[in-house]
Parts: C-alpha cells; structure tokens; sequence
C-alpha cells in the first residue's frame, strides 16, 4: 500500500474507534430529521455512479430531497470519489460555492 493510502486508511483511527463507531450508529437509525428540513445552509454532494457500498440511487434520493443541494456525480468512479476529487471539493467546501466540473454529471436538486 502507498504511503499516501495507508494513512488516509489509518488516520480515522489515530484517536481510537469512537468515531468511526459513531459513524455506524448513525447510518443505521433514524437521524431526527428529514432532508427536505434542512433550510439556510449550502450542502454539497459528490458521488460516484459506480459506489458499490453507497448506490447512486441512494446518494440521488438523499440529493432530491435536500433542498438546494449542489450534487455530483463521477460516471466512471465507485466510493473513493473524495481520494481522486480532494482539491475540487475542499475548493467547493472552502469557498461555499460549487467548483467547476468538467467530465462529471453536475445536478442542483429542485427546491421542495
């Protein structure tokens, strides 16, 4: 394994499990809310068609329902879109506007 990978691998761990373990709880209970509450802030979506641990279909949904939300699709990339996009999506997130994309699928969900 590359240097790079191993500690983007390891580094969600460097402060123990707690985290990640939070993480799996909450993606498997209800999250208190619904998508089309969410009001006021920019949310941002990036995804790739070929994910075989999140679907699409699934990341489309979420992107529908959020009000407003800047999603993007990869055609050709499965779940580590954020590992070959980290410079196009801290941009985005850093300026709160959404980066320029060229190849990818780029869909702003209808406002609900």
């Amino acid at each position: 394994m590359a240097p790079a990978a191993r500690e983007q691998v390891l580094e969600p761990f460097r402060q123990g499990v707690r985290g990640f373990a939070e993480d799996v709880r909450v993606s498997y209970h209800p999250w208190g809310f619904r998508l089309g509450d969410i009001h006021n802030v920019e949310v941002y979506l990036w995804q790739g068609e070929l994910d075989s641990i999140v679907p699409a279909s699934t990341a489309r949904a979420m992107a529908a329902a959020i009000p407003g939300c800047h999603a993007t699709f990869y055609p050709d990339e499965s779940h580590d879109t954020y590992g070959r996009h980290t410079r196009e999506i801290l941009t985005a997130l850093s300026s709160g506007t959404e980066s320029e994309h060229n190849d990818p699928e780029t869909v702003e969900s209808p406002q609900m």
